[in-house]
């Protein structure tokens, strides 16, 4: 059997365990692949994502992808991921799954295993309707825009705050992704006399998913401006795209979890399976 990395250039290849939004993260700086073949042909993926990794006492991994032919070359891509940790200095590893069988291979392989509500919600654009009228603001002072409007200085100024500040919202490489990365007309920001104080980021992914990345405001009014940079990208998104547009929150701390909870009350994430493994 033979291992190769997964890029964006080859994903192509490994379709049958790789979806196109997957393989559009691999252009990611932390993001890796490993591909399994057998006489020529892919037979196997792991695709994961590296969390922390500018702290290097405590550098994780999140596995997002396992996927093989037999149980064999999961485990042998297992054993390859392994080995590609120690480049990194990977101390733990982790994964989130709906896939039983899945996390049942992780756990034969050092993992432990629990069920848990797993972190992302989805809602649609439908959805989004419903929520500019319990927000109840449809006009806009003028310091709240779209990105597109803003200079790439005025842009990576704000980028370099937040990352100072220790915010980059779910994006670990949020410092190498351009402004064009997101959705420049539905994503939002508060602009004081030039300097851009907050944003809201969203990224549609190659399958037309619309997901949130970055909800930061640094500025003097940063309460009042957060809730008018959801508003203005909630109606901005009612706008631009259909009703079944899925828009996917990933609560990966206590605010969005709390602001989730009271903005969609009663909406849950689906129960996953959850799992760590000591990779020190």
């Amino acid at each position: 059997m033979e291992f190769i990395e997964i890029t964006s250039d080859n994903a192509e290849d490994f379709s049958a365990y790789i979806d196109e939004d997957m393989a559009d993260d691999l252009d990611r700086v932390f993001f890796r692949g490993i591909g399994a073949l057998e006489g020529g042909s892919p037979v196997g993926a792991i695709v994961y994502e590296l969390k922390d990794s500018e702290n290097e006492d405590d550098t994780k991994s999140r596995i997002h992808v396992l996927g093989g032919e037999s149980d064999e070359i999961k485990g042998r891509l297992i054993e390859e991921y392994k080995k590609g940790l120690a480049e990194d200095e990977v101390l733990e590893s982790f994964y989130e799954t709906g896939d039983e069988i899945l996390a049942g291979i992780l756990e034969k392989n050092g993992f432990s295993s629990s069920q848990v509500e797993g972190p992302e919600i989805e809602v649609t654009i439908e959805d989004i309707k419903k929520l500019i009228s319990v927000l109840k603001i449809t006009r806009f002072p003028e310091h709240i825009q779209s990105i597109s409007g803003l200079s790439l200085l005025q842009y990576r100024t704000f980028i370099k705050n937040c990352l100072f500040k220790g915010r980059h919202g779910i994006c670990e490489d949020l410092s190498y992704l351009s402004k064009n990365w997101f959705e420049p007309d539905v994503s939002s920001c508060a602009v004081i006399d030039e300097k851009v104080e907050g944003m809201l980021l969203l990224k549609k992914t190659p399958s037309g998913k619309l997901i949130p990345q970055l909800y930061v405001d640094l500025g003097p009014d940063s309460k009042k401006d957060l809730l008018f940079l959801l508003a203005h990208t909630c109606v901005k998104t009612v706008e631009m795209y259909p009703a079944d547009t899925k828009v996917i929150i990933r609560r990966h701390n206590d605010s969005v979890r709390n602001l989730t909870n009271k903005l969609i009350a009663g909406r849950k994430g689906d129960m996953v399976f959850f799992g760590t493994r000591n990779e020190g």
